[in-house]
């Protein structure tokens, strides 16, 4: 019980943090901020189609803590097959391994990045139980002190210094990556999820990954930026607004079995189950709108697991959901191929499949 004690004192400071009013976060310029809500259609979304070629194939990642090491395993198996999507978009986890990709890091190389103990540092740069504890004291005496401190345990610095160290060089803005990307976000000001497809990629996926209580939120211009879940989880309706004909989405919260109540008699692990509930639900709106839908079966994983086995298993449940749907996928990427005019033809067989 004694172990549990610090994880369980973490859950109720955020928790206090959430019911505060007043935000304190580091900023992003503006230009980093696609103004499109969920819903919505905005002229900057029309410019940005106006300017690029529509996407022929995209690939949405939803967000899940540890159980985005299932998207390497679905990248994997695309990959292998050939099928390599020409626009990307993602919650969260699926914002940071869907932005590597999109920035042209090799699939091998996310996938030694996700094993390596330097993508957990990016979520936990500190010992979470230790940093708990200090943390809470010291909010909890400049509260008394009548001192507003940043609202969440980690800054999320290490999760843009872990995506920009590991960037192609050269690459560095959303603008500049080889395949189109989105990652999204919801603005706590406003309520409204927000679409990141321009500005510096380390800070755009670090404000979808900002998940409340544990990363301070980012301010972006007027904004508020925290992790998009909230809103989005499985944020299907970019692709939709980009124009894609063929939407793979990726859920991770899709499996979420009956469980004996003593799997979940700690705070800890009640929020996390509470967690992938509310997930789940968001991903079912989002799957709605996808043409093929990939479910890693992961009821056994935590969110907040980042050891090395289990990452690893992950990975492989991806491969397996991948190549389970992938008769389905190119039964609709010949499909769709034998309605597209000739010119798109050529263009989809040597840009996309």
């Amino acid at each position: 019980m004694k172990t549990r004690a610090p994880k369980a004192l973490g859950l109720a400071f955020c928790t206090l943090m959430l019911l505060q009013q007043t935000v304190m976060a580091n900023g992003l310029s503006p230009k980093h901020v696609d103004e499109s809500a969920r819903g919505q259609t905005s002229a900057a979304v029309a410019v940005e189609r106006a300017q690029k070629p529509a996407p022929k194939f995209a690939l949405t990642l939803a967000g899940g803590g540890a159980r985005g090491a299932a998207h390497v395993g679905v990248l994997k198996v695309l990959e292998r097959e050939g099928l390599r999507p020409d626009f990307v978009c993602g919650n969260s986890i699926g914002a940071m391994i869907g932005g590597l990709y999109a920035a042209g890091v090799p699939v091998s190389e996310i996938e030694r990045l996700v094993l390596s103990g330097d993508f957990r540092k990016a979520f936990f740069p500190h010992n979470r139980k230790l940093k708990t504890v200090t943390y809470g004291a010291k909010y909890s005496l400049a509260r008394l002190l009548l001192f507003k401190p940043g609202i969440g345990i980690y800054s999320g610095k290490s999760l843009s210094n872990f995506v920009e160290k590991n960037l192609p060089s050269g690459v560095t803005n959303i603008e500049n990556m080889p395949i189109q990307f989105a990652a999204s976000a919801v603005d706590l000001l406003t309520t409204k999820t927000v679409w990141l497809t321009k500005g510096g990629i380390g800070e755009a996926i670090r404000a979808s990954n900002s998940v409340p209580g544990f990363f301070r939120p980012v301010k972006v211009g007027e904004q508020v930026l925290v992790d998009g879940g909230l809103r989005a989880n499985l944020p299907t309706e970019i692709a939709e607004a980009h124009g894609a004909p063929i939407v793979v989405a990726v859920r991770l919260q899709a499996y979420l079995e009956p469980v004996n109540q003593k799997e979940y008699d700690t705070i800890l692990d009640y929020g996390d189950r509470l967690t992938s509930i509310l997930l789940a639900e968001a991903e079912t709106r989002g799957a709605s709108k996808a043409d093929v839908v990939i479910q890693p079966n992961l009821p056994w994983m935590r969110i907040t697991t980042y050891r090395t086995k289990e990452l690893e298993m992950a990975i492989k449940e991806g491969e397996a959901a991948a190549t389970k749907m992938l008769p389905q996928l190119k039964a609709l990427t010949r499909e769709r191929s034998a309605l597209a005019t000739p010119a798109e033809n050529v263009g989809q067989a040597k840009d996309t499949f």
